[in-house]
């Protein structure tokens, strides 16, 4: 099992701010917990769903509430991440900040390019 918590960690440490933000979840969400469910009903009627960063990472800091596939975008930084099938983290940003978040794991590979 992946956790995309060691992700936010490190996108916190590259983004001041990134609590702050609003992430969209996408249709496809599925994972375990209160919250990470809650999102999963409402993503059955919509294509995604708008929530706070800082509801999404306090729920997820606990250790009830993961997703085993996520993705989500945060359009005021320009980034994309998630989670496929409990199997492996992804990022998709800019160059530079792709290679920063990359260096914070030991198992990276890069695939394709940054828009």
């Amino acid at each position: 099992m992946v956790s995309l918590t060691a992700l936010i960690r490190r996108l916190d440490l590259l983004y001041p701010g990134f609590t702050a933000v609003t992430w969209r979840v996408f249709r496809g969400a599925e994972g375990y917990g209160e919250y990470v469910c809650s999102l999963e009903d409402q993503l059955e009627r919509r294509e995604f769903v708008d929530v706070p960063a800082t509801d999404a990472i306090t729920a997820l800091s606990e250790e009830r509430q993961y997703f085993d596939h996520v993705h989500v975008r945060v359009a005021a930084l320009g980034i994309e991440f998630g989670v496929h099938d409990n199997t492996f983290l992804y990022f998709r940003g800019p160059d530079d900040v792709t290679r920063q978040v990359a260096a914070g794991f030991e198992h990276t590979e890069m695939v394709g390019e940054a828009e």
